[in-house]
């Protein structure tokens, strides 16, 4: 693409400071829009709610898209589709949706979709991409696209990786505490495994298995209810107080093993940051594929049954050497495919194609 790139953001009325500094970091231009969060519902009064909004929030857009000469409206949230299809219509601004997070693929979803006619279509894996089409969501383009980490925040730190608790193992997770999530499976193979290291008599190493996140109360409670069952030198610690970067890359850094069982992914950002940091992943298959090369640079695990994940894990504690191969691997690749450097590359090369799909296809 010739012409020099202007990145324009359309946010809320009132960001937060935080977001529209960082959105400031590396937009041009920062513009305001009529945002609000509605609930779905067949309600007259919020139908009509609905409307008014997406009316304002079309026009506002298009107001922007013809003073600024906009070629690419780029969105990330499935509820923005339909507004910026109402915007860019008649015109030759051309719209690209970034399938970023598991998505209800319902017939009605993919008929809004498809009337808002997508130019293109990108996947942060293979897997939530390929959800995306076969269920029907049609493109001009199409193509995956990994998410990036923040490279600033999150490296390897060899000299701070477990030199203090050399007799624990630390197993980890980050995120939501949820049932998409499979922390309750994730515990329950924790379970599996401790029984496995007290029946065998190996006391040494002790191990923890470290939720760094936080949930609903009832799925809190049933966590705890796990955690009861587990045997003495052994414990499932919630640490839900981590919140900064500094903090979460320290909390990576204290791990042995990251395990994510996620039942829907698009690709998580917490494995990256885990992966970075040299932390060795076990990440269920197929929401990991994408990026870790099973046995090389992390282990894809086929199932999120107690015992199979439990086995994995048993080879791992039991082989440190492994363990440091695998983490350095993985901090490796993600920094040679994951940075935002990179991704943006590939993000610009797709609005190429998106903007001139004669020319992709023929190349």
């Amino acid at each position: 693409m010739a012409k020099k790139h202007r990145f324009l953001a359309g946010l809320q009325q009132n960001p937060t400071k935080e977001l529209a500094s960082e959105i400031d970091s590396f937009s041009n231009k920062q513009f305001r829009l009529p945002l609000i969060r509605l609930n779905q519902s067949i309600n007259p009064f919020r139908l009509a709610k609905i409307a008014f909004h997406l009316f304002a929030v079309a026009k506002t857009l298009r107001t922007l898209l013809r003073d600024e000469q906009v070629d690419i409206v780029h969105v990330s949230n499935i509820n923005d589709v339909p507004f910026a299809a109402l915007a860019t219509l008649g015109t030759n601004t051309k719209l690209v949706w970034m399938v970023e997070n598991p998505e209800r693929f319902n017939s009605v979803n993919v008929a809004i979709l498809n009337i808002s006619k997508i130019d293109g279509l990108i996947g942060t894996s293979n897997a939530i991409l390929s959800q995306a089409i076969n269920n029907g969501v049609k493109s001009t383009v199409s193509t995956t696209i990994q998410n990036p980490y923040d490279d600033t925040h999150f490296f390897q730190e060899e000299l701070s990786r477990k030199e203090e608790s050399s007799n624990t193992v630390r197993i980890g997770f980050a995120g939501v505490l949820c049932d998409r999530k499979g922390v309750l499976e994730l515990c329950e193979a924790y379970l599996a495994l401790t029984k496995r290291l007290h029946s065998a008599g190996e006391c040494n190493p002790r191990t923890e298995l470290l939720l760094a996140g936080n949930g609903e109360p009832d799925y809190i409670s049933r966590i705890h209810e796990v955690s009861k069952r587990i045997p003495a030198s052994h414990q499932i610690k919630l640490l839900d107080h981590i919140k900064d970067p500094i903090a979460m890359r320290s909390f990576y850094s204290s791990l042995d093993i990251f395990v994510m069982l996620s039942k829907m992914e698009g690709l998580s950002l917490a494995m990256l940051e885990a992966m970075a940091t040299g932390a060795p992943s076990l990440i269920l298959s197929p929401w990991g594929v994408d990026v870790i090369q099973n046995g090389v640079n992390g282990i894809n695990l086929t199932s999120d049954k107690p015992e199979v994940v439990a086995h994995e894990l048993m080879n791992l504690i039991k082989a440190p050497a492994i363990r440091k191969k695998i983490g350095d691997e993985g901090a490796r690749s993600v920094r040679q495919k994951n940075t935002p450097s990179v991704i943006a590359e590939e993000v610009v090369t797709f609005y190429g194609q998106v903007l001139y799909p004669t020319k992709a296809t023929a190349s």
